[in-house]
């Protein structure tokens, strides 16, 4: 992500502003979407108010990121957020459907292996991606009907 800031910013254009969110830097990403997503939305609202100039806007994500701006971005819709016009919403290598695959009936012990360390090792979020949390939040992100889904149209 930082070489597409820097290619950004190469552009001269200082009608371009960029957020990069740091809500969920280093190990405070492990503490599940919705926090996650909340500190981005807090700082996107921060922003706004210091750029009272900016209208459209484009979220990119990359990686868990990538989830983390599919939750914003539905939250930003519900808000109807300011009125503004989204542009782009682009993810890159991200798990949008968890991080290990869904549970069958034989297992390989290398499956169970990961499966269990990124359950006991990643926090909420490991539980998210791996779809082990109680409110199966990438299923209902994924679920056309919700507002997550609705904020990418």
């Amino acid at each position: 992500m930082a070489a597409l800031s820097k290619q950004i910013q190469s552009l001269g254009d200082s009608s371009i502003h960029q957020l990069i969110p740091n809500t969920y830097s280093h190990f405070r990403s492990l503490e599940g979407t919705h926090k996650c997503g909340e500190g981005v939305v807090q700082e996107i609202r921060s922003f706004i108010e210091k750029h009272e100039t900016v209208t459209d806007f484009s979220i990119i994500g990359y990686s868990f990121g990538g989830v983390i701006a599919t939750w914003v971005a539905g939250r930003l819709f519900s808000e109807n957020f300011y009125g503004m016009n989204p542009r782009n919403f682009i993810t890159v290598a991200c798990p949008h459907l968890g991080a290990v695959g869904p549970v069958q009936r034989t297992v390989t012990l290398s499956q169970s292996l990961r499966r269990a360390f990124v359950q006991n090792l990643g926090g909420l979020t490991g539980l998210e991606l791996s779809h082990g949390d109680p409110g199966r939040l990438l299923l209902r992100m994924s679920d056309p009907e919700s507002p997550y889904f609705a904020g990418l149209r």
